[in-house]
C-alpha cells in the first residue's frame, strides 16, 4: 500500500493509524506539494453499498466545515471502488496522550480544551453535523496552540437522524456514548456535549467516569450509573467546573446544555480565571478589539488652507477631554474611597469555623450554619441509596475551615433513592430482551421459572412480578420471570423391540419421533444381528426425543481357517488387468476383499492364501470388476 498513488495526486508515504472503520496514511499531494493525510474506507465495508455511500455522502458534508478547530478535508474520492478521504496533517499528540502523560490536566488546562471542543461542535451543529465520536483520540492537540477535532467524516447529518450503519453497529466509542447512542436512538448535537462532558471529566480525574465489564456493561452504566463527583478525586477542581460536566453528562438530553454555544460560554466563565497552559497561548481565548491608531502622517499632509478650521476643532476637543478627564478623576475618587472602606470593612469582618452539617437534614443544616453566622446554599441534588431525602451529603467549605462570617456554605442534598418510573411490560418477548427493557428501567431480575405452556413460544416471558405499570419500585429492585419451556412433551410407551433386525428398529425409531442410543453388541440367543434387549424397557413411558439404547445380538465367534486360492488371469481381454479376491464368511454375515492386485499381465497364474472365519466360506474372484469364479470352501 506504501507509495501508492490515488486520483493521480495523493502519494501515500506510510501508515500512521486507523480503527474499526479506516486506516490513516501520510500522504503528499504532488500537485500542491503539501504534506496530507488520507484515509481509506476498509475492505471489508466497502462492499457494504450503503455504508460505502454513506461514507462518501457524510464525508462531502464534513468538507464544507472550515473552522480553525476542525480538522479540514481537502478532498473526497474513489479508488478502484474503495473510497477515501483527504484531510489537514496535523503534526502533534492526541488529547488522549497528553493524558497519559500528564496523569491528568489541570482545571485550567482542561477548561481551555474544552472551549476549543466546543468551539468546533458549535460551528459543525450550525452547518447540520452531529460528530456522534467526541473522544480524546479524535482530538488533536498541535504546535502554537492549535486544538482540533478530527474525524468529522463519519459525522451524521441532524437532518437524515441516523444513528446506525446496518442494523446493530452502533457508531461511536462506548466510553463516551451518550444514552441515547447506548440505546440505539436517534442522536441530535446534546450527544455531542454529552461526550464533550465526558472528555473533561477524563481530562480533570486522569480517567473517564466509567468502566465496566465489557462493552455492554460500560454502555449500561451510561444509561444508569451517575459517576462519581470529581471533587470527590480531584478536591482541587473548582466547583462551577464540575457543575458544568455534570449538567453536560445530564442523563436526559434536554436537562444538559441546549447548544455548544451555550456550553463554551460557561466554560470561559470558568477559564477566566485561569491562563492558558503554555503550549495553549494561541490568542484566541477572549478576544480584545483594539482601535486603530491615528494616521499622524495624513493629517500633516492636508492642505494649509484646512489647518485654521482643524485648529478650532483640535481646541473645542482638548476642552472636552479635559472636562471628561474632571468626571472620570472624580468617578475613580469616589469608586476608590467607596473600595477601600468595602475592602476596610470585609477586613474587620471576624472569621469562623465552618461546621460539620453532613448527614444531617437541610432544616438542621441550615439552623446550624446560622449559629456560626453563616448561611447555606443548595447547589445540587442527587440520589442516594441511604440517605433519606433532604439529608446533606457534601459542603463547600469542609467543615473546620475558617471563613468570613456570612459565608455561603454549599450544599449538596439526597434526593433519597431513585424510584423507577414505572415496570415495563415484558410478557410474551424473548427472555434476552426482557432482561434488558428491564435493566434499562434500572430494575434487576429477581429469579426466573420455568414452566410448559402451549401458547407461548419457549424462551419467551410467561409471567412477570410486580406487573407491568407497577409504581414506586426503587431502582434496582428485584422483577422476577416465568419462561417458557415450550408445549409439554407427550409421552408414549415404549415398544418391545427384541428379536427384530436393527435396520428395522432404527426405521421404527424416527417414526415414533425418538433418538438412537448407545449401540452395543454382545452374543447370545437369538439371531444375529437382531435386537436382544433395549434401555429403557419395554412398556416404560418415554418423552418425545429421548434416547433409546440397544443390545444388538452378534454371532459366537468362529474358528480361523486358511486356503490357498489360485487365480488365472485369461489370455483373452486386455493385456493388463485388475484382480480381485473376495471371501464370505462368518455364516454368510461378513464380506471381505482379501486380495488385491492392479495391472496384472494377461495369462498370469497366481496364488494367495486366505483366512476365513467358521466352518464355511465362500471365494468369489473377480477380475476387472466381474466375477469370474465364486466357490465355497471347508
Amino acid at each position: 500500500m506504501i507509495l501508492r498513488v490515488l486520483g493521480d495526486r495523493y502519494r501515500l508515504l506510510e501508515r500512521i493509524g486507523g480503527g474499526g472503520m479506516a486506516t490513516v496514511y501520510r500522504g503528499e499531494d504532488v500537485l500542491l506539494g503539501r504534506k496530507v493525510a488520507v484515509k481509506l474506507l476498509k475492505p471489508q465495508l466497502v462492499v457494504d453499498e450503503d455504508f460505502a455511500s454513506r461514507f462518501r455522502h457524510e464525508a462531502r458534508a464534513a468538507a464544507s466545515l472550515s473552522h480553525s478547530n476542525i480538522v479540514s478535508v481537502y478532498d473526497v474520492g474513489q479508488e478502484d471502488g474503495t473510497p477515501y478521504i483527504v484531510m489537514e496533517y496535523v503534526e502533534g499528540m492526541t488529547l488522549k496522550d497528553l493524558i497519559r502523560q500528564k496523569g491528568r490536566l489541570s482545571p485550567g488546562e482542561a477548561a481551555h480544551i474544552s472551549i476549543r471542543i466546543a468551539r468546533a461542535l458549535e460551528h459543525a451543529h450550525a452547518a447540520g453535523l452531529v460528530h456522534r465520536d467526541i473522544k480524546p483520540q479524535n482530538i488533536l492537540v498541535a504546535g502554537q496552540g492549535r486544538v482540533k477535532v478530527t474525524d468529522f467524516g463519519i459525522a451524521g447529518v441532524t437532518t437524515e437522524g441516523t444513528v446506525t450503519f446496518g442494523t446493530e453497529a452502533i457508531v461511536g466509542s462506548v466510553t463516551y456514548f451518550s444514552p441515547e447512542q447506548a440505546r440505539g436512538e436517534k442522536v441530535g448535537v446534546t450527544s455531542d456535549l454529552y461526550s464533550l462532558g465526558v472528555v473533561l471529566y477524563e481530562m480533570l480525574a486522569g480517567q473517564p467516569p466509567f468502566a465496566g465489564d465489557g462493552p455492554f456493561g460500560v454502555a449500561l452504566m451510561h444509561l444508569q450509573v451517575t459517576p462519581r463527583p470529581l471533587r470527590e478525586i480531584v478536591p482541587e477542581v473548582p466547583a462551577d467546573l464540575e457543575a458544568i460536566v455534570e449538567r453536560a453528562m445530564a442523563k436526559p438530553a434536554e436537562h444538559r446544555y441546549p447548544s455548544a454555544g451555550d456550553m463554551r460560554r460557561a466554560l470561559e466563565a470558568v477559564a477566566r480565571r485561569f491562563p492558558p497552559a503554555e503550549h495553549l497561548t494561541d490568542g484566541d481565548e477572549f478576544p480584545t478589539v483594539v482601535p486603530p491608531a491615528h494616521r499622524d502622517s495624513e493629517r500633516g499632509r492636508r492642505e494649509p488652507t484646512m489647518r485654521r478650521g482643524a485648529s478650532k476643532r483640535r481646541g473645542w476637543r482638548v476642552r472636552s477631554a479635559r472636562a471628561v478627564l474632571i468626571v472620570v478623576i472624580g468617578l475613580l475618587a469616589v469608586g476608590g474611597y467607596l473600595g477601600f472602606q468595602a475592602l476596610r470593612e470585609w477586613w474587620l469582618i471576624p472569621e469562623v469555623i465552618v461546621p460539620d452539617v453532613l448527614g444531617t437534614s437541610l432544616v438542621a443544616a441550615e439552623r446550624r450554619l446560622e449559629e456560626f453566622r453563616l448561611t447555606g446554599r443548595v447547589v445540587g441534588e442527587q440520589f442516594h441509596e441511604e440517605a433519606p431525602p433532604g439529608e446533606v451529603l457534601r459542603q463547600n467549605p469542609q467543615a473546620g475551615e475558617r471563613v468570613r462570617e456570612g459565608r455561603a456554605v454549599e450544599l449538596w442534598i439526597s434526593k433519597g433513592r431513585e424510584l423507577v418510573e414505572a415496570v415495563p411490560g415484558v410478557v410474551g418477548l424473548p427472555v434476552r430482551e426482557a432482561r434488558l427493557r428491564l435493566s434499562e428501567a434500572g430494575l434487576r431480575i429477581g429469579s426466573e421459572t420455568s414452566a410448559y405452556n402451549l401458547e407461548v413460544p419457549a424462551d419467551h416471558v410467561i409471567a412477570q412480578n410486580p406487573v407491568a405499570g407497577t409504581e414506586g419500585l426503587v431502582r434496582g429492585a428485584p422483577v422476577y420471570l416465568q419462561v417458557s419451556l415450550g408445549p409439554e412433551p407427550v409421552a408414549l410407551i415404549l415398544p418391545d423391540f427384541r428379536g427384530e433386525l436393527l435396520e428395522t428398529v432404527r426405521q421404527r425409531l424416527r417414526e415414533l419421533e425418538l433418538v438412537e442410543g448407545t449401540i452395543t453388541e454382545q452374543e447370545g440367543p437369538g439371531n444375529p444381528g437382531t435386537v436382544g434387549g433395549q434401555t429403557p424397557a419395554p412398556g416404560t413411558a418415554v418423552a418425545s426425543g429421548s434416547p433409546i439404547d440397544l443390545v444388538v445380538i452378534r454371532a459366537p465367534a468362529q474358528p480361523i481357517r486358511q486356503v490357498i486360492v489360485t487365480v488365472e488371469v485369461p489370455d483373452a481381454g486386455p493385456e493388463r488387468q485388475d484382480v480381485r479376491v473376495a471371501v464370505i464368511d462368518r455364516n454368510g454375515q461378513r464380506t471381505r476383499i482379501v486380495f488385491r492386485q492392479d495391472d496384472v499381465p494377461a495369462g498370469t497364474r497366481l496364488r494367495t492364501l486366505v483366512d476365513y472365519e467358521g466352518e464355511v466360506a465362500t471365494i468369489r474372484i473377480l477380475i476387472e470388476g466381474m466375477v469370474v469364479r465364486e466357490y465355497e470352501v471347508r
